[in-house]
C-alpha cells in the first residue's frame, strides 16, 4: 500500500524507492508513468516488486494471510513493455556511495 506521507517519490531515495516500490506507488502502471525515474530505475524497482508479489503469492498458497490484491501479472506485463523499449534513455544518476543499476 502506498505511504499516505505528503512527501512525493522523487522528495524520497530513490534506493529506497526501487527496493519497496510498492510502498510508494499503487500499481506497476503507476510507476512506469513517473518521468523522474530512469529506466534502470525502473527496471529495478520491477524486478523488485515481481520478487515481493511471488513471495506473497507464496505464503498465500502455504495459508499465510495475504495483504493488498497480487499484481504479479501487471509487474510482468510493464516489465516486459521496459524491456522492449528502445528510447534513448538519460544518463545514470550519480549519486554519492551508491552503485549504478544494470539497464
Amino acid at each position: 500500500m502506498p505511504e499516505t506521507n505528503d512527501d512525493s517519490p522523487m522528495r524520497l531515495s530513490i534506493p529506497r524507492i526501487c527496493q519497496r516500490p510498492a510502498d510508494y506507488f499503487s500499481s506497476p502502471k503507476e510507476l512506469m508513468a513517473n518521468r523522474a525515474l530512469t529506466r534502470s530505475e525502473k527496471l529495478h524497482a520491477l524486478l523488485a516488486w515481481e520478487t515481493d508479489e511471488r513471495l506473497r503469492m507464496t505464503a498465500t498458497d502455504e495459508n499465510m494471510p495475504g495483504g493488498p490484491p497480487n499484481q504479479l501479472q501487471a509487474v510482468r506485463a510493464c516489465l516486459q513493455e521496459l524491456r522492449a523499449t528502445n528510447a534513448p534513455q538519460r544518463p545514470p544518476r550519480q549519486s554519492k556511495g551508491s552503485t549504478e543499476l544494470p539497464a
